[in-house]
């Protein structure tokens, strides 16, 4: 749609229950996460806190260079919530090719 806008945040912030929202678990470890709506959306605001105590600007984009995790999902998602724009790196990208991605966004 022209000019449409979508927000994947409102399906969070719609439902602060405990009701499970994320089950996560890694290669590493074989403990399975549990994060309810109530609890994402805290971190979300904190992480966001954060990014705009770093004077991160809507529109701005920020690269994550990290291996998957929990945290690097709420860096994402208060990214999105701020209005900036994430961008993710493999975590086994040399400094070179992640120069390289910098110059491109």
């Amino acid at each position: 749609f022209k000019d449409g806008e979508l927000n994947i945040l409102e399906t969070i912030f719609q439902n602060t229950s405990n009701q499970t929202a994320l089950l996560f678990s890694t290669e590493t470890s074989e403990k399975v996460e549990t994060v309810s709506y109530g609890s994402l959306q805290a971190s979300i605001k904190k992480y966001a806190t954060h990014l705009l105590q770093l004077q991160i600007k809507p529109k701005e984009r920020v690269l994550f260079s990290s291996p998957f995790s929990i945290d690097l999902i709420l860096l994402y998602f208060s990214c999105i919530y701020i209005g900036a724009i994430p961008v993710l790196l493999s975590d086994s990208f040399s400094a070179e090719e992640i120069e390289e991605r910098r110059k491109l966004v």
